[in-house]
Parts: C-alpha cells; sequence; structure tokens
C-alpha cells in the first residue's frame, strides 16, 4: 500500500507537497483521496479540499481573499462561499513545483439537485444574498481586467470589432486556411448577433443602467451551474464553490445567466417566474435591471470565447470546433424562445413591459 508521500506524487507529480503545507499552513498531512476535481486532504487540523490554480485564476483569487478580508473587518460571517485559506505569507494560494495550489475548507456536501421549480428558486435565493453581501465592498485598485461594471458596452463594442476584423482577414486572405474558411461561414451570423444587441443596448441607456445597478452588488460568480452549486449534508444551505471565473460586475449579469442556465434545464418558462420572484423574496430588482438581463440573455457569450479561442490561437482539430460552433449557434437560435418567454413572464406575472430587440420580433 502507498503511503501519504508516495500518494500524493502519483496523484499531482508533487514530490513535497507535504512540505509546502506544512510550510505555508503549520499543518501535517495525514492522507489524501481525489474527490470530484480536488484533492481532499486529511491533516491534523481537520480536512481540507486542496485545488489547483491556473496563472490566470491568481487575479480571481486575490480579489476573493481581499472580498473575505473585508467581510472579516465587517464582523460579517459570510457562510454561501467558500474562502480560501491564507497562507502564512498572506496570499490565497502557494507556488507547488509544479503547480501552483489554493486550500479551501472541506465541507461535506452535494451538488444541487434540480428537479422541481423550488430547487431553482432555491438557488436564486441564495444568489440574492450572495449578491447582498458584496453590496458595499469596494476593491483595491488593481483590478480593472476584472471589472465590469458599467462596462458591457465597451466589452461588447471590442468583440464586435474583432469579429469584423478577423471576418475580413478571413476574406481576403490569398490562401485561406480551415480556420478562415470557417470563420467566413459563420461570421457574419456572430456579427449580426452583436450588432443588434449593442443597438438594443444604446438605444436603451443601458449602460448608464448598468453603472446605477452597481450600487445593489459588486461580485458576480459567473459560472454558475449544478456543481458549482452544493448543498451542505448537515445543513442543508446552499453554497457556492469554484469561484475561478468571478467577476466585478452586477447583479444582473447572474441573474441572467441562471435563467439561462435553469431554463436550458426545464424548458419551461415557468422557471423565469420562480427565479425572479424567489430572489425578490431577498432584494427587490429595479425595474430597469429587466433590460440588463435581457441584453445579458441575448449576449452570445460561449459562441465569442469559442471563437476567440479558435481564431486567436488556430486551433488544429477544426472538425472538433465545428462541431462545438455548430451546437452553440443552435443554442443561439433556442434562445430567441427564452427571450420571449421572459418578455411574456415580465407581462403576465409582473406586470412589467421592457422594450424588445427588433431583430428578435
Amino acid at each position: 500500500m502507498l503511503n501519504v508521500i508516495e500518494k500524493v506524487k502519483q496523484i499531482t507529480g508533487e514530490d513535497r507537497l507535504q512540505d509546502y503545507l506544512h510550510y505555508h499552513y503549520k499543518m501535517q498531512l495525514k492522507d489524501v483521496k481525489p474527490v470530484s476535481g480536488v484533492l481532499k486532504l486529511e491533516t491534523d487540523k481537520g480536512f481540507y479540499a486542496l485545488k489547483r490554480v491556473l496563472g490566470k485564476d491568481k487575479n480571481r483569487l486575490d480579489l476573493l481573499y481581499e472580498y473575505k478580508k473585508f467581510q472579516k473587518s465587517k464582523n460579517r460571517n459570510i457562510k454561501n462561499i467558500l474562502f480560501p485559506k491564507a497562507t502564512r505569507n498572506k496570499k490565497p494560494y502557494f507556488d507547488g513545483y509544479k503547480y501552483s495550489y489554493a486550500l479551501f475548507p472541506w465541507i461535506d456536501s452535494k451538488p444541487i439537485t434540480l428537479n422541481k421549480l423550488d430547487d431553482f428558486g432555491k438557488v436564486a435565493e441564495s444568489l440574492a444574498i450572495f449578491h447582498n453581501d458584496s453590496k458595499d465592498f469596494e476593491p483595491s485598485f488593481g483590478y480593472q481586467k476584472l471589472d465590469n461594471r458599467g462596462k458591457w458596452k465597451k466589452k461588447w463594442a471590442k468583440e464586435l470589432n474583432n469579429c469584423q476584423i478577423a471576418s475580413l482577414a478571413a476574406k481576403m486572405t490569398p490562401v485561406p486556411t480551415k480556420v478562415d474558411e470557417f470563420w467566413t461561414d459563420i461570421s457574419s451570423y456572430i456579427i449580426a448577433i452583436m450588432e443588434n444587441l449593442l443597438e438594443y443596448y444604446q438605444k436603451n441607456d443601458c449602460e448608464l443602467i448598468c453603472k446605477e445597478s452597481s450600487k445593489y452588488s459588486k461580485i458576480a460568480h459567473c459560472n454558475l451551474n449544478k456543481n458549482n452549486i452544493l448543498v451542505q449534508d448537515l445543513t442543508k444551505k446552499v453554497f457556492f464553490a469554484d469561484l475561478n471565473k468571478i467577476m466585478l460586475d452586477v447583479r444582473s449579469c447572474d441573474i441572467a445567466d441562471w435563467i439561462f442556465y435553469s431554463y436550458g434545464k426545464t424548458g419551461k418558462k415557468e422557471v423565469i417566474k420562480a427565479i425572479l420572484k424567489a430572489y425578490q423574496n431577498i432584494s427587490k430588482l429595479d425595474e430597469n435591471e429587466y433590460l440588463l438581463i435581457y441584453a445579458r440573455l441575448f449576449y452570445p457569450c460561449r459562441l465569442i470565447e469559442v471563437i476567440n479561442a479558435v481564431y486567436n490561437e488556430g486551433s488544429k482539430d477544426i472538425s472538433m470546433v465545428s462541431k462545438t460552433i455548430s451546437k452553440l449557434i443552435k443554442i443561439e437560435n433556442n434562445k430567441l424562445i427564452i427571450l420571449k418567454d421572459f418578455l411574456n413572464v415580465l407581462e403576465d406575472d409582473f406586470n412589467i413591459s421592457i422594450p424588445y430587440i427588433d431583430w428578435i420580433k
């Protein structure tokens, strides 16, 4: 049977993880076990989860740790987020020989079960608490790249411009690659979506609404799915894990993403009503915020992410990318149904009417 050092080396490739843990946290490692993408550590100070940290995620962990310190300074005990444990050098992660790592408290829990509309609403209530807790947080200087508050227009305009430049370059190149040919086929569709989105956003002065709504929340999770939403075995309370995509952004971002995810799981417009009603059991939404949620629902974020990666990195497996893009385009087409149902729910259940995107109508 392998001893703990041999087990760690076999799993992580790290020879001295036990030494790192002792140096940074003054703890002795007793046993390790891979569980759902993390290492469950048994130590002389209890159980912890060890998670690998990518270079691009370090700034987000720094932000999360600063948020933890802010809440501690206010004598608040935030229980719906897993915060990283600080090292002896007051950092939220440490560097191993091969990778960097963050240490989180281990909580016996399971991914949330989403069988009933109430389950989606329960998450929405927890999300409202998550947002409300952050409304008076203002981070220190250094997180500009993570700050989207009042900057949706700038971000989307840049992405549209990149799409237009890439489309022109693909058409003009004398010897087009497979990526060029693929991009030429789909670029007009993506450009049309982004142009209509920006037209709607500007016509309805959404950038001002975005800036003003930042008073209600400062932190957005930006990666809501059932694997990142856990229910504690003992208390049955919902909490959020894997905050490696957090942003400084308004709450409409997360609300729209949760509606989109939940609708995809159920295909029912009733889930939209359940989410909006449950969220507002905790925190009332301004009527103008529905425009932001609507715009965010229309925004093809996953398609843009993949396209940027493909064109900028020059993916070799264009057939695999083609299948992914085709699937995402199908999702974007299905969004038209979600957006219409969203407007119907607002009118029928909340007596609210907002402008629609002409392209959809």
